[in-house]
């Protein structure tokens, strides 16, 4: 099995929050930017609040255009392992692409309100503070996953007196007693004997751990990493999304095609299917 500071996992950005301020600010400043009226005075207008709806529109579905761009690519194209064709990439799909369609939508707003977007001022002062936004929010993204690659090594290793680094006990194979997670901004250790599984949300592509009080905590690891780290006696990797823990595996339900239905405790908001590859392991594992 790989170790996880080689591993090409996709990091859990976890920033929906961090997006739709970015795009607040990024409307504010198009927006504003570029006029002969100070801030005050534009405040005072409708159609400073019209023509800020609008950029933030636009600007949301940029900014989920990068998030999404750069979440698929770190699936396929991590930067660490494939740093070339990663970075033609980036700039692609993450800065062309969006830049491009930042100009058509524009192009289509001042359209329909009578106007050609090349003879506005658009072209001379929104556009390139957009483009170098797109440049920045990249930029945020890679700066992201550095700073989490990095407290990932600093997890995985430690120090000998002579200075020479080697790998911590835990990434060799020994089980870990507690997992740290992260709650606002507080990070703490949950007994790994109090999860029930961990999980994929859907939503946010985030991993968190749900205990058998059914609190749910944000990890930043991937579900690989985390399977490296526990007991396979007690837990087992159901499938792409989840692990589960022995003492949470309620029944299981037989599917067509020999797949099988799992009912966990507590309760999973989403069927749980395990495939026909792994069905028969997971008897195994679940027979005592």
């Amino acid at each position: 099995m790989a170790h996880p500071l080689n591993s090409s996992n996709p990091v859990a950005y976890n920033d929906r929050k961090v997006r739709i301020i970015i795009a607040v600010i990024a409307a504010f400043f198009v927006s504003s930017y570029g006029g002969n009226q100070t801030i005050f005075k534009l405040l005072l207008t409708v159609g400073f609040y019209i023509e800020f709806l609008v950029s933030f529109l636009f600007t949301i579905l940029i900014v989920e255009t990068i998030a999404f761009v750069t979440r698929r690519l770190d699936r396929h194209y991590d930067w660490s392992v494939r740093p070339i064709p990663r970075t033609l990439l980036q700039v692609l799909f993450g800065i062309l692409l969006p830049s491009i369609l930042e100009f058509l939508l524009a192009a289509l707003y001042f359209a329909l309100s009578g106007y050609n977007v090349l003879k506005t001022t658009f072209v001379d002062y929104a556009f390139p503070l957009i483009v170098m936004m797109i440049i920045l929010f990249n930029a945020y993204y890679f700066i992201f996953y550095i700073i989490v690659k990095w407290k990932h090594v600093k997890e995985y290793t430690v120090q000998n007196e002579d200075g020479s680094v080697m790998l911590s006990q835990f990434a060799e194979g020994e089980s870990k007693e507690t997992i740290l997670v992260n709650k606002g901004i507080k990070t703490f250790p949950v007994p790994i004997s109090q999860v029930a599984y961990f999980f994929r949300n859907q939503e946010d592509e985030s991993n968190y751990l749900r205990t058998f009080d059914r609190e749910d905590f944000f990890l930043n690891l991937s579900l690989e990493d985390i399977q490296m780290l526990l007991d396979e006696k007690n837990f087992f990797r159901v499938n792409r999304q989840m692990i589960v823990n022995y003492a949470a595996c309620k029944h299981y339900e037989l599917m067509e095609y020999g797949k099988l239905r799992l009912e966990v405790i507590p309760d999973f908001d989403r069927p749980i299917v395990i495939s026909q590859i792994k069905a028969k392991t997971y008897k195994e594992w679940y027979d005592r």
